[in-house]
């Protein structure tokens, strides 16, 4: 059996797309778009620092709903915007990180970082993950 979910944030801006904040299918749970461009009080976040920050945090909150944590997570894509020559990519990715460090301990997850552009302008970065929780 598969639990579908969407796990809306109070007072944070939706678009309302027709699709499952997650997906748990036995001990995995997939998650998909997951952004940071607004905080709680519909906040615009410019920074990819603020943005990676506030993807872990609706992250947290939607593996928190299907009984798991960001220490379960196995696997990321991470999919940053398509911006400017190979330096300001680099510094970007550098910047998105350094943030990304502080929400894992080694043995880290695979990461697949993949360069792209976005329905919405203000989005810097997107995160799935797919996460296992063993019984």
């Amino acid at each position: 059996m598969v639990e579908k979910k969407n796990v809306i944030k109070e007072d944070t801006w939706q678009l309302g797309y027709n699709h499952s904040t997650y997906a748990k299918a036995g001990n995995f749970i997939y998650t998909s778009y997951h952004t940071g461009i607004y905080h709680k009080e519909s906040e615009l976040l410019e920074t990819i620092e603020a943005q990676t920050e506030e993807c872990f945090e609706n992250l947290e909150d939607t593996l928190k709903a299907a009984g798991a944590s960001l220490n379960d997570i196995i696997k990321t894509t991470v999919y940053l915007k398509h911006i400017g020559n190979f330096e300001e990519k680099q510094a970007e990715f550098q910047k998105m990180d350094k943030v990304y460090e502080r929400f894992f301990k080694a043995p880290f997850p695979v990461r697949t970082t993949i360069w792209t552009s976005f329905f919405l302008e203000e989005c810097l970065i997107q995160i799935d993950v797919v996460a296992f929780i063993s019984n």
